[in-house]
């Protein structure tokens, strides 16, 4: 019994001492990085700061494990070259370092060391600078007001007002049913007669068109059909206009076209635009995505790419960090210069002011960002369990919005590439379209004028009638004469008809 508890005894100190000695072994481990920020950079007291510093404090409080952080030697990521890899990729394949991070999971990067859960998810990221935001002209402020019609609209709507104010004066002025005729006879007054004069009959064609009242209408029929066709002519126009203003409002590209956005809304538009340069943060798995894609849209972008670096080549000043394409994009003038950058990044120098930058997302994750770690490192496990731990807590999320908050406003454009923006179409109406109004006024008018002219015709008729049914009154003094030559017809008549007889 007594060999049995020493045997016992004996294996829990052996554990014990494995456990001190593998504690003592993980204690300290190696991490290298390179000075981004916001994930790492040196603050005023010039110490470790940043997303990543934060980070790798929690998870090795929660794995229980101390860390010496370091940069890469060159400052960069690492990238296959000549069949070897550089920056931290190379610091951990040659074991001087345990974790480095943070690192774009790639294919390749995945076969020379193992990657943690997954800390950060990214797509490609279109950064551009703003336009500047000129105030319209007052000529570009009257132009909004004309474009819901074309110009053949307005032309023609036009040249209506003037033909109808011209036939409802020429009707009003010569038909005898109107109220300058009934003046005339001293059936309406003076003021009534005045109604449609020629500047009176245009006011009234202008205050219809503009859904005013009037004081009087016209009388004849002739006139009352071209007034009713003006009037369906008016509801047309203004209604076809209310609407077709209406959508022209709602298909503005609104706030982007409106705030100072440029016209690239998708890497589609980017790569089709010659005149936009493009720079990318080079050594990174961005840049290989693109040189290695056997997309067509990524293919161009990438030759843009190339014909960027050959620019800089020339003027000198190759930009190669992320502060000095910053720079860079910050000092254009206007937007002929655009970045690509992985979205984490470009989230964090969009909302950075001066608040000049934007970024368009295309919304396909392509890739994340996690801890690269050396081939069988003994605290992958634990880390993954860490880091796990910090999402379903919430506090992954916290400390990305600690170091990723916004002090800007509206610097996303979300767009995916094969969506385009989902306003509706505006077409100004065209004459076309417009063509039944016109028809309703052309047929009003003529119809009014035929009209006009048979109630003039027929007044002209009763006219004739009445005078030649009118008899001429006899005076007194000359009765007798009348009666005289009365007589001397009936005496001729009788004579003629003796004559007649006898024979």
């Amino acid at each position: 019994m007594a060999a049995y508890n020493i045997c016992v005894i004996s294996v829990f100190v052996i554990f014990g001492l494995l456990n001190v000695i593998n504690a003592q072994i993980k204690k300290d481990i190696s991490v290298v990085t390179i000075k981004q920020p916001p994930f790492l950079y040196k603050d005023s007291d010039g110490q470790y700061t940043g997303y990543f510093k934060e980070l790798l404090e929690n998870v090795a409080q929660i794995v229980g494990f101390n860390y010496t952080l370091y940069e890469s030697p060159d400052g960069k990521y690492g990238s296959l070259e000549n069949g070897s890899w550089t920056g931290m990729m190379k610091e951990i394949e040659d074991g001087k370092a345990d974790i480095g991070g943070l690192l774009t999971v790639t294919h390749a990067r995945s076969i020379t060391v193992d990657f943690s859960y997954p800390v950060q998810y990214m797509e490609p990221t279109i950064v551009m600078k703003r336009p500047a935001m000129d105030k319209p002209s007052l000529q570009e402020n009257l132009a909004k007001l004309l474009t819901p019609l074309e110009f053949s609209v307005w032309l023609m709507s036009f040249l209506a007002l003037l033909v109808t104010g011209t036939v409802l004066y020429i009707i009003s002025h010569f038909n005898p049913y109107e109220w300058r005729r009934m003046a005339k006879d001293r059936e309406a007054t003076l003021r009534e007669a005045e109604s449609f004069t020629c500047l009176n009959s245009f006011f009234f064609v202008v205050s219809t068109l503009m859904w005013q009242g009037y004081v009087r209408a016209p009388r004849s029929v002739g006139a009352r059909v071209v007034v009713v066709a003006w009037w369906s002519f008016t509801v047309v126009l203004l209604l076809s206009y209310t609407a077709s203003l209406t959508n022209y409002l709602r298909s503005a590209p609104a706030p982007f076209a409106i705030k100072g956005y440029s016209k690239i809304r998708s890497f589609r538009d980017l790569a089709a635009n010659d005149e936009i340069r493009v720079g990318i943060l080079p050594y990174g798995a961005t840049e290989v995505r693109y040189k290695t894609s056997k997309s067509i849209t990524d293919k161009k972008i990438y030759d843009k790419i190339v014909k960027d670096w050959m620019f800089h080549n020339e003027s000198g000043d190759i930009p190669n960090t992320l502060d000095e394409l910053e720079s860079y994009l910050r000092q254009r003038s206007y937007s002929d210069y655009a970045l690509i950058l992985e979205s984490p990044t470009a989230k964090y120098i969009t909302n950075k002011e001066p608040c000049d930058l934007y970024m368009v997302r295309g919304n396909v994750i392509t890739s994340h960002q996690a801890f690269g770690m050396k081939k069988g490192f003994t605290l992958k496990e634990a880390i993954d369990l860490a880091l796990l731990k910090l999402h379903h807590s919430g506090k992954l999320g916290a400390i990305e919005h600690n170091w990723f908050s916004s002090q800007c406003k509206e610097t996303v454009y979300q767009m995916d590439d094969e969506v385009h923006l989902q306003t509706p179409p505006f077409n100004a109406l065209d004459l076309g379209t417009f063509s039944s109004a016109l028809l309703i006024i052309v047929a009003g008018i003529v119809l009014g004028g035929l009209i006009a002219i048979i109630e003039i015709c027929i007044y002209k008729w009763a006219e004739t009638r009445v005078d030649e049914d009118e008899v001429e009154p006899i005076s007194n003094r000359n009765s007798k004469v009348y009666e005289a030559e009365s007589g001397d017809r009936l005496l001729n008549q009788d004579s003629k008809k003796g004559g007649a007889t006898q024979v």
